[in-house]
C-alpha cells in the first residue's frame, strides 16, 4: 500500500493505493491523523482501495472520531461498491460525506455541491 498526500486549494488530498488491512491500517492512521490535528479539510481518495478489513474499518472509525472532535471535515471519494456495502452494513457509511471522485469532493469543499449530491452512483 502507498499513500500520497497533496495540498490542493483548501484541502489535503490523501490518495491510498492498495488494501487497508491489519498490516497497513497503522500507516493510514500515521499519515492521516496529523492532518486532522491541523484541522484541514481532508479528502481521502479510495478509488485505488480494493479491500478493507475490519482493521481498516477501525481505522476509519478512529479518523472519524478524531475529526469530529476537531470539527474537521473528512470526505471520502471514489469508494468502491463492495467497500461502500461493507461500510453501510456496519453503520460506518453514515459517518462520512462521500463523493464519486476527488473533483466532486473538491467542489464540495468550495461549497459547489449540496448534501443531496453526495450519494455514490455506484453504491
Amino acid at each position: 500500500m502507498e499513500i500520497a498526500i497533496t495540498n490542493v486549494e483548501n484541502a489535503s488530498i490523501v490518495v491510498i493505493d492498495g488494501d487497508i488491512d491489519s498490516s497497513t491500517a497503522p500507516e493510514v492512521q500515521r499519515q492521516i491523523l496529523p492532518i486532522v490535528a491541523e484541522n484541514r479539510k481532508i479528502i481521502i481518495d479510495m478509488s485505488k482501495v480494493d479491500f478493507m478489513s475490519s482493521a481498516g474499518l477501525r481505522t476509519m472509525l478512529l479518523i472519524h472520531r478524531n475529526s469530529a472532535a476537531k470539527k474537521c471535515l473528512v470526505i471520502l471519494a471514489g469508494v468502491k461498491a463492495q467497500i461502500a456495502g461493507t461500510m453501510k452494513a456496519t453503520g460506518f457509511y453514515a459517518f462520512f460525506t462521500i463523493y464519486n471522485n476527488v473533483d466532486e469532493a473538491l467542489a464540495a469543499t468550495r461549497g459547489e455541491y449540496h448534501d443531496g449530491d453526495r450519494l455514490l452512483s455506484n453504491a
